[in-house]
């Protein structure tokens, strides 16, 4: 069971084992797209040949990487990403059978859940730079299932003390009771019989999400984190590609305490990477080897969760 206070912070690797793509993944796919206007609509025509133009060209590694804060082709992008990720999503409804690569059953056993109130008081929190609602879609649904006789409003209130926290947004708020602005965004999208995603879920969607030149280091959501993670006694990254724009904005270099212990799943992340991020930053722990994925991680470190 978790004891120690725990701040998890997430990248675009912890959703891949259900389904999602990674940032190169998806720039790779939206490349790959015959016709962008069906991708982008309602959005303006006009935007679909200057997209697949930057697309094609961009020298960045991914989607949300390759655009400034003022470009007029952002709702484009947005819209484009926001449909591809609704779309993996739905094909989580209803939940596949438990893979080995799965890992968010490991996460929630650790957790004290004899009460809701336990729940709540649980010594974690979760921040994850990831759009998609696949964590939250399944720590609502267990909730639900451990706590029948607890309303909408008080399982929301126990999640908004766990998280996940979007830094760079979601694709829209999951239920009315989700605390946050802006629209719900039911998971997967409007399902009442549509095979697609519709027009108004992909732009209500996309108008959520913001990408890398939108987000500072002062954002709210942002200066939450950097004093959990000034706070807590262990530091732990899943699915984390080390994107050093991200990592400045969680400012460790200025909140993260030397005891505080540092451990990271570092997939495709090489050994002398892993030395220099370690030097880089004063981490104190341990990273995973450049071939494991999440759930073998946290196997091979079972104090992490203990």
């Amino acid at each position: 069971m978790l004891s120690k206070s725990t701040v998890l912070i997430l990248g675009a690797g912890a959703s891949q084992p259900y389904g999602f793509k990674t940032g190169r993944e998806q720039l790779d796919w939206a490349r790959a797209t015959p016709d962008l206007l069906d991708e982008i609509k309602p959005v303006i025509p006009m935007y679909a040949p200057q997209l697949a133009s930057v697309l094609r060209d961009t020298g960045e590694r991914s989607i949300d990487a390759m655009l400034r804060a003022d470009s007029p082709l952002l709702p484009a992008a947005k819209t484009l990403m926001a449909r591809d990720l609704l779309r993996a999503e739905r094909r989580l409804i209803p939940p596949p059978a438990e893979q080995p690569t799965y890992w968010y059953r490991t996460l929630y056993d650790a957790l004290p859940r004899r009460t809701l109130e336990e729940f709540r008081r649980a010594p974690l929190v979760i921040y994850t730079f990831n759009y998609d609602r696949s964590l939250d879609y399944f720590l609502w649904r267990a909730s639900v299932a451990a706590f029948p006789m607890a309303t909408s409003a008080q399982i929301a209130e126990a999640l908004d003390c766990i998280g996940p926290f979007h830094l760079h947004g979601q694709l829209g708020r999951l239920y009315p009771e989700s605390n946050g602005a802006g629209p719900v965004v039911e998971f997967g999208g409007e399902t009442g019989g549509a095979a697609e995603i519709t027009n108004s879920d992909a732009q209500a969607a996309g108008s959520q999400i913001k990408l890398i030149s939108e987000t500072y280091a002062t954002d709210d959501c942002f200066v939450r984190a950097q004093q959990a993670i000034s706070a807590a006694e262990q530091l732990v990254f899943l699915g984390f590609g080390f994107h050093p724009d991200n990592l400045g904005k969680l400012r460790l270099q200025g909140c993260l305490r030397q005891q505080t212990a540092v451990f990271a799943s570092a997939y495709g992340v090489t050994q002398h990477q892993t030395a220099h991020l370690s030097n880089k930053y004063g981490f104190n722990g341990s990273f995973g080897h450049e071939s494991e994925g999440i759930s073998r991680f946290l196997a091979m470190n079972p104090r992490i969760l203990d």
